[in-house]
């Protein structure tokens, strides 16, 4: 696997010569969707490394979309206004998790949106999480959706069954029981939903109706596991994801590349064939992806030998050391902080198990080279500081 390995020269966005990502390109190829993980929502050298990757994806290889782990609706229609002018670029990017708009490492990747929407190239953003947490939906959501009822003439009983739930999406986040929303009522709108998307079955695939009421009821049965303490609720926000995901690329962004912003769970395939019940019964977005998919994408996950990590608003943790046999350890014979390997070049006779702190800062021993197209190795982790 060490001969497969190849140097990353920097993380740094200052830095655009490109030579050392060639072989990351030549991986890419002509993939649509290109999709970069991060070990934990707080990882402060992987969010340079993917900013640098975002700008050489954009600028280089002709990707004009990035898509982020946070609300698919607030980012879609905040994205509209600010088309509209009635909306800063700002405003829009208020509406992904401020796990990454607060942190410092990000504050480069989103200079450099701002700076795109002056040329001949912006580049677009979006999001694609079936929770909605966005500031867009505080003051939309309702209205927005009742429009959407209205537009196509849907039955009244719609209009005031679901005027509560409408009302709590607002100003409610997230949907269990934590503000106090009891499970039977989650229960009731999702049958309630469950109608709906029947009833939205005659309309055209893509109908924005039908992908929002989806993702909905995708929030609403995630509140109602969660208060269940359910496997469940994590495939359920997953499966949706996809499925916001491939109505974006199919329909509102329709021959355009996506950039995806998200963990590494979210973005891995493969999980329950490669890393076996070990790893549980979720099922990942990229899992559902790939079925549509398939070498379209490209899935790019990160790791790092050691360090310290940790969400902004959380404690730091020291990260794993690496097993023996790990991908780390082979990557740290190369003598160099940054690293990259494509899997899709490296060909093995059999199944491999190895490990790897792919799924978290812990280690997995896994087939992870069935479970990513590509490792982006950074030897010392660190977590981002609040802005």
């Amino acid at each position: 696997m060490l001969s497969h390995t190849s140097v990353i020269n920097s993380i740094s966005i200052a830095d655009t010569n490109y030579s050392d990502l060639k072989v990351l390109a030549d991986g890419i190829g002509n993939s649509k969707i290109v999709l970069l993980g991060e070990q934990d929502h707080g990882d402060a050298p992987t969010f340079l490394a993917k900013t640098r990757l975002i700008k050489f994806l954009h600028e280089k290889m002709g990707f004009e979309v990035l898509a982020f782990e946070s609300d698919f609706y607030s980012l879609t229609k905040s994205w509209e206004a600010f088309k509209d002018g009635t909306q800063t670029i700002q405003q829009v990017t208020a509406n992904i998790f401020p796990i990454w708009t607060h942190c410092d490492a990000c504050q480069d990747l989103f200079t450099y949106i701002n700076y795109t929407q002056n040329s001949s190239t912006p580049l677009a953003v979006t999001g694609f999480d079936s929770q909605i947490h966005g500031n867009y939906r505080m003051t939309h959501y309702k209205d927005d959706f009742l429009k959407q009822l209205n537009s196509v003439n849907a039955p009244e009983k719609f209009f005031t069954q679901l005027d509560r739930l409408l009302s709590l999406v607002e100003t409610h986040y997230p949907l269990d029981k934590s503000t106090n929303i009891a499970t039977d009522s989650l229960v009731y709108w999702n049958t309630i939903l469950d109608s709906l998307i029947e009833w939205n079955s005659k309309l055209p695939g893509n109908s924005y109706l039908t992908i929002l009421t989806k993702s909905l009821k995708a929030y609403v049965q995630q509140g109602k596991f969660s208060n269940e303490k359910n496997y469940e609720a994590l495939t359920v926000r997953d499966r949706q994801m996809a499925a916001n995901l491939k109505w974006i690329s199919d329909y509102y962004y329709p021959g355009k590349k996506i950039i995806v912003w998200a963990h590494n769970y979210h973005v891995a395939k493969n999980t329950w064939e490669a890393m076996g019940p070990k790893a549980g019964r979720h099922l990942s977005m990229g899992h559902f992806l790939f079925q549509d998919f398939k070498n379209q994408m490209y899935i790019l996950g990160f790791t790092s030998y050691e360090g310290t990590a940790g969400r902004i608003f959380f404690k730091p943790y020291k990260v794993a050391s690496p097993k023996k046999n790990s991908i780390e350890s082979w990557f740290a014979k190369k003598n160099s902080e940054y690293a990259f390997i494509d899997f899709r070049n490296y060909k093995t006779t059999k199944p491999e198990l190895f490990y790897m702190k792919g799924k978290f800062h812990r280690n997995a021993e896994a087939r992870w080279n069935e479970v990513f197209d590509g490792v982006f190795y950074i030897r010392k982790m660190y977590p981002c500081m609040k802005m």
